[in-house]
């Protein structure tokens, strides 16, 4: 994996394992690609809102709204939108906005609202309006009180047990949402969208998993005045691997529990379910990659229902200057952040898949000689909206990490654009960047 540079800007190279990659780039010759080791890709928020969008609405209704804690009026980001009793889902944007499509045939149903640290809720679609729907959500009561079982490793350990019995060990295909998003300070650089569909191996066996990009858009893209640029490969395949129960990695292995301190913090409510939440950091001395984090536990199935993580900030200089493949001479990268997430739902037969997963990082770029430096800020995002388990492979491919989906997005773009396809909806700042596009191009 190789970038692509101007022969008379001076470089240095680092091979380095595939992964995610950032490319640096200035005054639009291509620079340095960094890699990181998880394969951790970013996000880039697309929008929808464009003016030659038409979408084909006989077969579905549209439902939006915000979500916002009842106590402290805050928004409540990456809230989980689903129809209850089925595998059709959506979640909120960080501003607590959702937007989800419905079929028709699931009118009379219910939305079921749900975020973790939050009683659910659970409102009838037909009482719902197009827009406008102010949800609140109750905070959850503590309930460690209640638990007998207090070893958090032990609960790791129960919970790596039931892998065989609480995911699915067949192959399905989800349908998913994806958006990649770049930000320099303030200001939108580069973001797109895609409809994609993944060819989910099963989870009790080591197949790779598949892909197809179904219909993808770039909102914005850099300017040929801008003098530096990051771009970013592998991304799709950095969702997949975020599948710590499929790809455990050093976190969710059953040899690397004894790299970890484990402390049960307190038990939270999850779409009306006690989930056990347990923090956990690398132990001191351990000589290998440190993570920490949080990992929820179904306390009724023992599944894992979600992890948070990042790097320990002791990690960051190394793990900033491995990510690096090639740059300028001159300027200094320094990964400043690197958090991820990932989220399992439940489908009716009772068993865990692939839900939504998020990961963000923020590299500081230092030029030498130069009093003002650049910060960026890069993140990406899935959400499965449907699932199927009637599967094909024809149409799929192995996932390329080299793909820079920025790049390939406009490739599969359509005059029905998202149709029926549900999408996580816009910022607001980033739908103002939208809008302003949009209004230069017509």
């Amino acid at each position: 994996m190789k970038a692509r540079i101007n022969k008379n800007a001076p470089t240095q190279e680092d091979e380095v394992s595939s992964g995610v990659l950032l490319s640096l780039t200035s005054r639009g010759k291509e620079l340095n690609p960094i890699s990181h080791r998880l394969a951790i890709k970013l996000l880039v928020l697309t929008i929808l809102l464009l003016g030659n969008v038409v979408l084909a609405q006989d077969n579905f209704i549209t439902v939006s709204g915000s979500i916002k804690s009842q106590s402290t009026g805050s928004p409540i980001g990456s809230c989980t939108v689903s129809i209850e009793g089925q595998d059709l889902n959506s979640v909120a944007n960080y501003e607590g906005e959702f937007e989800i499509k419905i079929p028709k045939s699931f009118i009379e149903g219910n939305l079921v609202f749900s975020s973790i640290g939050y009683e659910s809720v659970v409102s009838a679609i037909s009482e719902l309006q197009p827009t406008g729907n102010k949800i609140e959500l109750k905070e959850k009561v503590h309930l460690l009180k209640d638990v007998v079982v207090s070893d958090a490793k032990y609960l790791i350990g129960q919970a790596l047990e039931k892998k065989q019995v609480n995911y699915l060990n067949e192959p399905e295909v989800l349908t998913s949402f994806y958006r990649e998003m770049i930000r320099r300070s303030h200001k939108y650089v580069d973001f797109s969208q895609g409809m994609v569909e993944f060819y989910k191996e099963a989870y009790n066996n080591s197949l790779s998993s598949m892909v197809k990009i179904n219909k993808g858009y770039r909102g914005k893209s850099y300017k040929k005045s801008d003098t530096l640029a990051l771009k970013l490969q592998g991304g799709l395949g950095t969702m997949l691997l975020l599948d710590l129960v499929k790809n455990p990695g050093e976190i969710l292995s059953e040899s690397s529990i004894e790299n970890y301190d484990y402390n049960l913090m307190d038990v939270e409510e999850l779409n009306g379910r006690r989930n056990y939440k347990i923090s956990f950091t690398s132990k001191k001395g351990y000589d290998g990659t440190k993570f920490q984090g949080l990992i929820y536990i179904d306390q009724e199935s023992m599944a894992f229902t979600s992890v948070r993580f990042g790097y320990h900030p002791s990690e960051l200089d190394r793990m900033g200057t491995e990510m690096v493949k090639k740059k300028p001479l001159f300027a200094k990268l320094a990964l400043e952040d690197a958090s991820y997430s990932v989220n399992f739902f439940q489908s009716q037969d009772g068993k865990w898949y692939l839900g939504y997963a998020r990961s963000h990082l923020q590299v500081k770029v230092n030029w030498k000689k130069r009093l003002f430096n650049s910060t960026f800020y890069a993140t990406s995002e899935m959400v499965t909206t449907n699932r199927n388990k009637e599967v094909s492979k024809e149409g799929f491919k192995g996932i390329n990490q080299n793909l820079v989906f920025s790049d390939e997005a406009p490739k599969y773009n359509d005059a029905s654009y998202w149709g029926d396809n549900t999408i996580i909806k816009p910022e607001e700042d980033l739908l103002k960047a939208l809008k302003k596009i949009n209004k230069q191009k017509s």
